[in-house]
Formats: structure tokens, sequence, C-alpha cells
């Protein structure tokens, strides 16, 4: 995997174009954070949409309608919608994704579906279960097997399509769309990744100034060092356990750390422009 690079789906008319962010707002990676910063600097230039239920698909195609048709609209956001970014000859988007490192992810969604108090069967059982146990079920119930490599998954569709939870080129496919982008966050160095966001497009978006950094609906104590976390998950697993978790999460774990790759390079490379 190379580095993070802009690709040719931009309009070739720039100054013709509507710039729009576009947030994919995924599941305990700190999107409603970020979601909290585009609201600040847009207020009702920000749309944020979801469809009623969380497995529900909202396509590029329906993606390009909605921002057409809402010519205010310069922010979107919404828990629904996939990578590839839309292409539309009039709309430039700019696009904002986070990762996760996957052990930490899982351990925030335990945590998360802990603390809710609603009567869903996922609220119930990780209520019942301790981290270990909750881990130990979804390793052995190949029906939550998904869970496991979600951000593969979920980063993995193709234009207007799914991708299916099996597909064997599924990490690839992953790969190829986060390649295509400009840049992706990391949620362990989210302050660093917001920043370096703000640097690649505030020009094109004067809107998007900010001073605080807002990290909200965190369902731990705060982001520890990485290394710091990992240690305090395998003991709380065990090293066995920690294992066949980490094993099992491979393709959530190369991607994340293709990203971070990606990351690191063009942090230096925008410090070694700032100099």
């Amino acid at each position: 995997m190379g580095e993070l690079h802009r690709t040719n789906y931009f309009s070739d008319s720039r100054s013709e174009s509507r710039h729009v962010l576009l947030h994919y707002h995924t599941f305990k990676n700190a999107g409603t954070s970020v979601d909290a910063i585009l609201s600040n600097c847009f207020g009702d230039e920000f749309m944020s949409v979801d469809g009623p239920v969380p497995e529900f698909f909202i396509n590029q195609t329906e993606v390009n309608v909605m921002i057409r048709n809402r010519a205010q609209v310069k922010a979107f956001s919404s828990h629904q919608i996939r990578l590839p970014v839309p292409l539309d000859p009039r709309i430039e988007y700019l696009p904002i994704i986070f990762i996760r490192r996957p052990e930490l992810r899982v351990q925030s969604m335990w945590r998360f579906q802990r603390s809710r108090a609603d009567s869903h069967p996922a609220t119930k059982l990780a209520k019942e279960l301790d981290f270990r146990e909750w881990i130990r079920f979804h390793l052995d119930e190949r029906r939550h097997a998904s869970l496991l490599n979600q951000q593969t998954r979920l980063f993995s569709f193709q234009y207007d399509q799914r991708t299916p939870v099996n597909h064997p080129e599924i990490l690839d496919l992953a790969i190829d769309n986060i390649q295509a982008l400009p840049f992706v966050g990391i949620v362990e160095h989210f302050e660093a990744s917001m920043n370096i966001y703000r640097r690649l497009f505030q020009h094109l978006v004067p809107e998007l100034v900010f001073e605080t950094l807002p990290q909200l609906n965190r369902s731990s104590q705060g982001y520890q060092p990485v290394r710091e976390e990992m240690a305090r998950i395998e003991r709380e697993l065990g090293s066995g356990l920690f294992a066949e978790l980490t094993e099992r999460m491979h393709q959530d774990l190369e991607l994340y750390e293709r990203c971070c790759s990606a990351f690191d390079r063009q942090k230096r490379n925008l410090l070694d422009e700032a100099t």
C-alpha cells in the first residue's frame, strides 16, 4: 500500500464545483466528536442523516441526490454512507473518515452497550458478561464474526453496492478505497488528525475553523497511549484469549497499520512544509 493520495475523482471544473465535507461516521470511531466540530463550524449548513435501522445503506447515487437538492449544505454526516467517495461533476467531496485500533474499538463497543438503558439483546448481553466473557462469546458465535473485522467490511463497499461479509477480497477492496482518499484520521491521534484535515481543506472551505476539539461520547476514561491500552486489555483477557482475538481481527489490524503508516508520513510531510 502506497501513501494515501489524491485521486482524479474531483471535478475537472474546480472553479464551478461546490465543496462539501463528507463525514463517514463509523460507530465508536470518534464520530460524535467530529459531528460536534462540523456543527460548530457550519451551523445550519451541516446536515446529518441516518436511515431507520443500523443496517440501512445510503449509496453514492443517493448521497449525490441529497446534496444536489440542498444547495446550502456544506458538511454532511451519516453512519450509513460508505466508500468509495461519490462522483459528481459539480460537487467536490472532502471526505473525513477515522479508523481505530480494533482491540480498543471492540472494548469501547462493549462499554457503550453496557451503558445503555434499553432492552436490546446486545445491551442485555453486555450487561450480563464481563469483557473477557463477552469476547469469548463473540469468538465462539460465528454469526457475530463480522464484529471482529467490522472496519474492513464497512470500508470495503463498492460503488452503489454492499460487499458481502465473506467476500474473499474484502481486505483488498477496503485498502483500494482507503488508498483513494486524501487523508484518513486515526482515533488515537484525534487532535493531530483534525488539525491535518483542517490544513488540507481550509483553503477550500474557510468555515472549517476550530480552536478546541471536543471529544464526546467516550465509553472509557479517555484515550491513553496505545501501548498502555493494549497491555491493559491483554491483562484483562489473558494472553491466550488476547492472541486469539488479535488473530481473528487480522484484517482490521492490517488496515489500521497501513493507515497509521500513511498518517505518519503525511504528518511528517506537513511538518516539513511548515519549516
